[in-house]
């Protein structure tokens, strides 16, 4: 029978129970402090750090617009880029601009780390910043517009006046931006038209940049509490025990990123030329077909990215067409010589070159027609020394050969084994079956043979 009311095991009960809760009571308590103790808490600060990193191009442009919508989404108080970029596509460098000063977040621009550059499109995004730190060993300018004019078209020194529209673009361009954050236009001005280029303590000096800062805690010590005027209205920078949200490239981006070099564009496409021309010349070989096939459509990939020359790919395609033609016609080589010509100058020209970042690397440039020589010249070789060998098929090589009598020979004829195959033989002696003969005359299917 069950306790009744009273007993003393109902005030155990009782008791225990109480002492359950008072435990999870003070273990939800202690939770929570550490909870609110924790340097990512609730209330806390949120900076969100983007990378450039290489060639500005569309893909740097889509991870860079779409890391500012995060970053907003997410509540962030500041966007730090940290930048080290030789350069890149003007539509490109432009979308990441336009991002940045329709942002409602305030911007930092970070060139680091020591060593880095901003360079040529790097200079206008970073005049564009809110913020913009340098850190020591790191320098900036060199923004001649080589590469700054839609599309990517190619200015040159201002010879003519397409050149000089896209110089008057630039320098009204980087002047905007520069007065937009109170720095100093002038010289902003001077590294567009003269390419100049300073240190980070020489920046800072001309008032070009705003601060130099040893690492990104450092800057984020220095940058708290600052007031930015941001569409209008005063932003206090809010950055101390910022909790620090670094947001890579996904591994499309970072692919895709990695594929539009031009140096490896040009690679893929020589890569599909030769792959693509052994499976002509051999068909059935398959693989070769595969890899010439994907090389293709990875350059493809890399050039949608870049400036491409269009006279470049036509004399690449000509020089393909030369080769085809060359092997049906007699030419004794003309057409190879042509095309080899071709294929040189179209590895010069296949980019439009006048950037850092995009001049043709010589060795690379030669390297496809010194291939394409040294592979032609081996197939020439082959084939000429294949001519000269005797013929190795047809009954008329039996001439000379030796074999078994497998029957008595005679006049009348019999079987005889020559070259792994038994053949109707006559003789003009009598020879007995298992011996030795040797083929003197070859009449149709029929051999002569002598002991």
């Amino acid at each position: 029978m069950a306790p009744g009311p009273g007993r003393p095991y109902d005030g155990f009960v009782v008791n225990s129970r109480r002492a359950v809760e008072s435990v999870l009571v003070a273990v939800a308590v202690a939770l929570l402090a550490m909870a609110l103790a924790l340097p990512g808490r609730a209330d806390a600060p949120r900076v969100t750090v983007l990378r450039i990193d290489g060639v500005i191009n569309v893909f740097t442009a889509d991870y860079i617009t779409g890391g500012l919508d995060r970053a907003r989404a997410s509540g962030s108080n500041l966007v730090v880029i940290g930048m080290d970029t030789p350069g890149g596509i003007d539509s490109s460098m432009r979308r990441i601009i336009q991002a940045i000063l329709a942002s409602p977040l305030p911007v930092a621009v970070f060139v680091s780390p020591s060593g880095a550059r901003a360079a040529s499109a790097g200079l206008y995004i970073s005049q564009s910043a809110d913020i913009l730190a340098m850190t020591p060993g790191t320098n900036i300018g060199s923004a001649h517009p080589v590469f700054i004019g839609a599309g990517g078209t190619a200015g040159g020194s201002g010879s003519n006046v397409e050149d000089q529209k896209v110089l008057n673009d630039s320098v009204a361009y980087i002047q905007g931006l520069a007065n937009l954050h109170h720095r100093n236009a002038d010289w902003a001005t001077d590294a567009v038209k003269n390419s100049v280029n300073v240190t980070a303590e020489k920046a800072v000096e001309l008032h070009v940049a705003d601060r130099v800062s040893r690492d990104l805690p450092t800057l984020l010590r220095e940058v708290d509490g600052q007031q930015l005027g941001k569409h209008g209205a005063t932003i206090t920078v809010h950055t101390a025990g910022a909790q620090v949200d670094e947001q890579q490239m996904n591994w499309t981006q970072g692919l895709l990123h990695a594929l539009a070099d031009p140096q490896l564009a040009y690679l893929f496409l020589l890569l599909a030329i030769l792959a693509i021309g052994f499976e002509v010349t051999h068909p059935g070989a398959i693989l070769p077909g595969v890899v010439g096939v994907i090389s293709g459509l990875l350059a493809l990939v890399s050039f949608e990215s870049l400036p491409v020359n269009f006279a470049g790919i036509a004399l690449v395609a000509f020089a393909l067409v030369l080769f085809a033609l060359d092997v049906h016609a007699p030419t004794h080589g003309v057409l190879t010589g042509g095309g080899l010509l071709s294929l040189s100058l179209g590895s010069f020209l296949i980019l439009d070159a006048g950037a850092p970042f995009l001049e043709p690397n010589l060795w690379l440039a030669l390297l496809p027609p010194v291939a394409v020589g040294l592979i032609l010249a081996f197939l020439i070789s082959r084939a000429v020394a294949a001519r000269r060998r005797p013929r190795t098929v047809g009954v008329s090589t039996l001439l000379g050969a030796e074999g078994e009598a497998r029957e008595d020979l005679g006049p009348d004829g019999g079987l005889v084994m020559v070259d792994g195959a038994l053949w109707q033989a006559h003789a003009e002696v009598q020879i007995d079956r298992g011996s030795r003969v040797h083929v003197t005359a070859v009449n149709g299917l029929q051999l002569t043979v002598e002991p």
